[in-house]
Parts: structure tokens; sequence; C-alpha cells
């Protein structure tokens, strides 16, 4: 009788295990289905065959890489547009506005707030300003150094003659976009597809660009004002 109560209990642990062991399997497989959940989604927005299966796995994606490079490749224009559709990261958005066709970039572009324009507007010029002030600065300087220190620079100046006046026409052009985008009603035509177009170009990349010229070309200039100072010292001991 006694084996028999022990055998039972043994045989209900033992069961009970199996019991685990299995809801432990049905457990880790709903995981690992979970986390194969985006990769198959993936590969269908990539690789279906009919473009409707492609559409039906986009409107499910959320990785904005993929989506980014499906408004680019993929070759039919209902998949190109579900997936600009389904992008919220602004620069992604911002790159589509850029350089995918005008079919995609017109709904890139109706997605970008006008607020992140201006805001991309405003570092722009903030990046040329610094710059200006910079040129600026060193001009005023230059010009206040006793002329046989100006003569020893005279192939240099071409950072206050060149540089600096395409700076501040660079400003100029950014308050004038600044001006266009937040004047905008909401009913964004093909010109401001264009306009958007370059406001991005422009305050993504040639600001900077700009800006780190001017910073090269200034400590440039800089050092070499050092030597020609210490030259024109030299000659008059």
């Amino acid at each position: 009788m006694h084996v028999q109560a022990s055998f039972s209990r043994l045989a209900i642990i033992v069961l009970v295990l199996c019991i685990l062991s299995v809801a432990n399997s049905m457990t880790a497989d709903r995981t690992n289905d979970q986390q194969d959940v985006p990769d198959s989604l993936t590969i269908a927005a990539l690789t279906a065959r009919e473009p409707a299966a492609r559409v039906a796995a986009v409107q499910k994606l959320a990785d904005q890489s993929v989506l980014a490079r499906l408004t680019a490749h993929d070759e039919s224009r209902e998949v190109r547009e579900a997936a600009v559709a389904r992008v919220t990261d602004q620069a992604v958005l911002a790159g589509i506005a850029m350089s995918a066709g005008l079919d995609v970039a017109f709904s890139a572009i109706a997605g970008i707030t006008d607020q992140n324009l201006l805001a991309q507007i405003a570092d722009g010029r903030s990046t040329l300003e610094r710059a200006r002030v910079e040129i600026g600065t060193l001009d005023a300087t230059f010009r206040s150094e006793p002329v046989e220190v100006q003569r020893l620079l005279v192939n240099y100046t071409g950072l206050f003659s060149e540089h600096l006046p395409r700076i501040e026409a660079s400003i100029r052009q950014c308050d004038e976009l600044w001006r266009d985008v937040s004047t905008w009603d909401g009913r964004k035509r093909h010109a401001e597809l264009m306009a958007a177009r370059a406001i991005l170009h422009r305050s993504l990349g040639d600001d900077r660009m700009a800006h780190e010229t001017a910073v090269y070309l200034v400590n440039q200039f800089t050092a070499k004002l050092e030597s020609a100072r210490e030259r024109v010292t030299a000659t008059r001991r």
C-alpha cells in the first residue's frame, strides 16, 4: 500500500514535470515565432512575387531602413507609396525627399513637418553665422596690422574677398528659405517639393561643409598671420 502511494506520487511528479517541459517548449516556440516576425515581414516585403503581398507586408513593417530601401528600389509604385507612408523618422523622410522619384518624394515631403524644416534651416543658419563672425573678426584683425604684415599675406586674402561673401550669401538664402517655408499653407505643390529638396540639401550638408571650410581657412590664415608678424618684427630689429 505504501509502495503504491509512493509510486503514485512519483507518477504525478513526472507528469507535472512533463507538462512543465511542454509548456516551456511552447513558450519558447512562441517567443521564437515573435522574434522571427520582423524578419519574416522584411523577407516578404523585399521578395514576395506579387506587389499586393509586398504591400501587405510593408503595412506591418516598422524597420525604417528597410522601408527607405523599398521606396528607392521596389519596381512597384504601390509598394513604394506604401513604404513611404510607413516612414516616421524625419531624417529618413528627408533622405527620401532628396533622392527618391517624384511619386514618393512628394509623399515624403508631406510627412516632414514644417517645424522640422524650419529647425534644420535655423541650424544651418546658425552654423553659417558662426563662420561669418569668425572670418569677420579675423578680417578686422588683419586690417589693423601694419602694411608690411598685410603685404606678406596678400595671397591669402581670398578668405575675406571670396569665401566671406559666399557665407553671407548663404545666410541670406537661409533667411529666404525660412520665409518661404514658414508661409506654407499645407498645400505643397510641385514647386514646393523642389524648394523643399533644395532646403534639405543645403541644411543637411552644404552649411556644415561651409563652416568646416571656414574653420580650416581661418586656422590657416591665423598661422600665416603669426608667421608674418614674426618676420616683420625680426626685420625691424
